[in-house]
């Protein structure tokens, strides 16, 4: 999706409306998962966590998969043990 948004860049293009909702239903759906794990500052940590879900995506056709999740999943952790609230 974060290619196709690129490919896209007029936010009338249905394509880049279609993308950009499906991000802002994944970042709604993190949110409401922060906060049920009790972390404060939810969409702080939901929109840290978007982020590092795109720059997984963008380093896929030179990292491949495997290590682009491996990545993914080590930034991931230290983001949420460092969340506010966390310490």
């Amino acid at each position: 999706m974060l290619f196709s948004q690129a490919e896209f860049p007029d936010p009338d293009h249905p394509t880049h409306r279609l993308v950009a909702a499906q991000k802002r239903r994944m970042r709604d759906t993190m949110v409401g998962l922060v906060k049920q794990a009790g972390i404060d500052e939810p969409e702080m940590v939901a929109d840290t966590l978007a982020t590092l879900f795109d720059g997984a995506w963008a380093t896929l056709p030179y990292r491949g998969g495997d290590r682009a999740a491996e990545i993914l999943s080590n930034a991931a952790a230290c983001a949420l043990k460092d969340a506010p609230g966390r310490g």
